[in-house]
């Protein structure tokens, strides 16, 4: 038997479980689901346990009750307490707005996007940068999460789009900086078993850029390399 089929799924109190032939409803305080399983697994209960178990031996039998039990625990855990995907927005101007059934989006396009929510899904904007989706459906909520991402996704080098909360990437850097020329000069002399040295970094006190960065937009960074200064130094040879 497939291992994750012989972890049964325990039913929190509040949730109804009825069995009819193939066909399983769950149903909760978030809701109801449905759900067709697949002829070679059967599905048994006891009190508030349900087992799961391949109908014959074969492998794709043993998969398809581990599968099946992953399923029946989602709608379990959605039908009693739900699923949720949050959105971050990251871009100047970038901003959205829940409106009923509607997402509003503002990502930089020439006009803003109406999001349409599917039955079964909702959506909060705790702030104007942060979106959460709900539902008792977790791929549905999956696949909207997903959806609304894809309107902008963040960018590689700026890190500029909608991203998962939890999402992480790095922030290229293209920015370039000039070309320069910098001029040092040095003056030696020696007097009996003295030696001097007078050097000056930066002989035209020129100013130009070492480092560049543009990852953060609104402040970029730039580096730049030491003005014009003196050193004299003097030894002595026995």
């Amino acid at each position: 038997m497939a291992r994750g089929a012989n972890n049964p799924v325990v039913l929190p109190s509040g949730v109804e479980v009825k069995l009819n032939g193939q066909e399983i409803n769950v149903k909760g305080s978030k809701g109801s689901l449905q759900f067709t399983i697949h002829h070679v697994v059967e599905v048994t209960q006891e009190e508030n346990v349900l087992r799961f178990a391949p109908r014959d031996g074969a492998k794709q039998s043993r998969a398809l009750a581990g599968t099946t039990r992953a399923l029946v625990n989602n709608m379990v855990t959605g039908v009693s307490t739900g699923f949720e995907r949050k959105l971050a927005l990251t871009g100047v101007g970038y901003r959205a707005q829940a409106q009923g059934k509607k997402l509003n989006l503002t990502l930089g396009f020439s006009h803003p996007v109406e999001y349409e929510l599917p039955e079964g899904i909702t959506a909060e904007t705790p702030s104007n940068t942060e979106v959460v989706i709900r539902g008792i459906d977790k791929p549905k909520v999956g696949q909207v999460a997903a959806e609304v991402r894809a309107f902008r996704p963040p960018e590689p080098y700026k890190g500029k789009g909608v991203r998962y909360a939890d999402e992480t990437y790095s922030l290229l850097n293209t920015a370039k900086s000039e070309s320069y020329t910098v001029f040092d000069a040095m003056l030696g002399y020696r007097v009996g078993p003295w030696d001097f040295q007078f050097n000056v970094t930066n002989l035209f006190d020129k100013e130009y850029e070492v480092a560049v960065s543009d990852v953060t937009e609104l402040l970029p960074t730039v580096a730049y390399g030491p003005s014009r200064f003196f050193n004299f130094s003097a030894s002595y040879r026995f």
